[in-house]
Parts: C-alpha cells; sequence; structure tokens
C-alpha cells in the first residue's frame, strides 16, 4: 500500500469534508516544492497536526531515499530541501548527520578541538608504532564517550556515542 498524505481520506476538521479514496494520492506522486508543502502546512494548519505533517516528511524522506538510490540526483536535492525546510518548521533536520552525531547530550565533554588534538596524537603515536599510548588515547576518549573509527586511508573519523 503506498503512503498517502496526511488527512487524505479523513474528515478534515476545519472543513467537515471528507475525501474519499480515490482522491487520495500516493506522496510519491505529489510534487515536492507545492502539493507536499501544501499538505505540510494544511497539516499544521489544522490545529497543528503534528503526527499528519510528520507523515507528509515521512513520504518525503522515503521518495528522497528512492531518487537516491535510482541515481535521480536533480529530483533528490529538491525533495531534501523540502524535507529540511519542513523539519525547519518544527525545529528538525537544521544539523547535517555529522554535526549531529558529534554533539554531545546534555554534558559538556572534550570539545571538537581537544577531540581533534589528541585524534592527532594518537596518529603520531601510531606512526612512531608506540602501540600502548595509541590505545591509552583510544581508551581516554571511549571514557569520554568517542567512538573511534578507523579507515583503510589512515584516517580517523569519530562520534560521540
Amino acid at each position: 500500500m503506498l503512503p498517502c498524505a496526511p488527512g487524505a481520506g479523513a474528515q478534515s476538521q476545519s472543513g467537515g469534508e471528507t475525501r474519499s479514496v480515490a482522491e487520495m494520492r500516493p506522496v510519491a506522486e505529489m510534487r515536492p516544492t507545492s502539493e507536499m508543502r501544501g499538505r505540510f502546512d494544511a497539516a499544521m494548519d489544522d490545529d497543528f497536526n503534528t503526527p499528519d505533517a510528520l507523515a507528509v516528511m515521512q513520504g518525503v524522506a522515503r521518495d528522497l531515499n528512492t531518487a537516491k538510490a535510482a541515481g535521480r540526483n536533480e529530483d533528490a536535492a529538491a525533495l531534501a530541501a523540502a524535507l529540511r525546510d519542513m523539519g525547519g518548521v518544527l525545529g528538525l533536520l537544521q544539523q547535517s548527520p555529522g554535526e549531529y552525531l558529534k554533539r554531545g547530550v546534555g554534558e559538556a565533554g572534550l570539545s571538537d578541538s581537544q577531540i581533534d588534538t589528541l585524534i592527532e596524537a594518537r596518529r603520531a603515536a601510531r606512526a612512531v608504532r608506540n602501540f600502548a599510548e595509541s590505545d591509552r588515547i583510544r581508551e581516554v576518549l571511549a571514557c569520554a564517550g568517542i567512538l573511534l573509527t578507523d579507515k583503510p586511508d589512515g584516517a580517523t573519523g569519530w562520534r560521540r556515542a
């Protein structure tokens, strides 16, 4: 069953109208910049109907992933912009995934620059084959809630746990 736009087939609080199943349009058939946003705005105008607004956003996210998988980059970019715009109304999706995963939750902990400094010290220790020091730095970061990912090219990525 295809996802449908919010409120489709349901009685509207404001207008009292009911739409038939034939009038429902799958989210995938909507235009990202106008019709999807119109459905989102209608949900928000309907007494701040967040569940329906999130349902529209979920449909946009699904279409975005489908477009990316099919290599339709222009469609994916338009859908991503629409999704981020709708999310902004609710205070969602305003950070890149990398920024989101690097932020701390409720505690000060280590700053990004402190983490980068420790990773650089770990890299230097590994370069001179001082694996005990490298392991110690990894443990310090792990205790601070920082997960390291060593990549084949020698780079080290990190995120907060």
